[in-house]
């Protein structure tokens, strides 16, 4: 049920528009969470990812990539570490 909330994508840009959850600190939270998973992302985590981004960087103009700095980082990890495809 929490997942529901946490990959919520327009409830987390609310929620960093209005300063109830500080950009940084989701950024340095959510790199930690990708790092320390076992495996591979499951395919709804992935998801929220590429909407996340999509929707405050590209569409919404919210956020742009110096902001998340550590997500940006391990998701580049991710995509070049080998089995990964693409």
């Amino acid at each position: 049920m929490e997942e529901m909330y946490f990959l919520n994508v327009d409830l987390n840009i609310l929620l960093m528009r209005n300063n109830i959850i500080q950009v940084a600190e989701w950024d340095k939270q959510l790199a930690l969470f990708i790092q320390d998973s076992p495996g591979q992302l499951q395919e709804n985590e992935l998801r929220f990812l590429a909407q996340f981004i999509d929707q405050s960087i590209f569409k919404q103009k919210f956020l742009s990539q110096d902001k998340i700095p550590n997500l940006i980082k391990v998701l580049e990890k991710l995509e070049s570490s080998p089995g990964t495809d693409q």
